[in-house]
């Protein structure tokens, strides 16, 4: 499991879980190399209004584009670890001068988030006649 401590397997997926998916992401692979990747991506309420309303503006043509292009943009950062850092020193800073909650208060969040939570909704790719 990843080498975490015991009390925290109850927050990430089975040995046999993470077996199967490694094993399907290398039997993808050479597929993928050639012809990419299709899959289903699951976007917080926060990141789908974000990702939507660029949509809207005419940024992205539809999520998937903006998916595809942000994805470009994080493998072109992720060998520059002194850009990472910056990122993650500013997102820090931004998080230590806005409010800060107890656990309590973060429990109880989730908690009536749970219970108001819809179903996603699902974009429908819109094909060109």
């Amino acid at each position: 499991m990843r080498n975490l401590p015991q009390e925290n397997r109850l927050w990430i997926e089975s040995d046999e879980t993470a077996q199967r998916r490694i094993e399907q992401a290398r039997r993808l692979k050479k597929q993928a190399s050639t012809g990419g990747l299709g899959f289903e991506a699951y976007l917080t309420p926060d990141l789908a209004v974000w990702v939507l309303d660029m949509v809207e503006r005419g940024i992205y043509l539809d999520p998937s584009e903006a998916i595809f292009v942000l994805m470009g943009q994080a493998k072109d950062i992720a060998p520059h670890d002194d850009i990472k850092r910056e990122i993650l020193s500013r997102r820090l800073e931004a998080a230590e001068n806005g409010s800060s909650y107890t656990p309590e208060e973060v429990r109880q969040h989730l908690e009536e988030t749970k219970k108001t939570r819809t179903d996603p909704a699902i974009w429908e790719k819109i094909s060109q006649d």
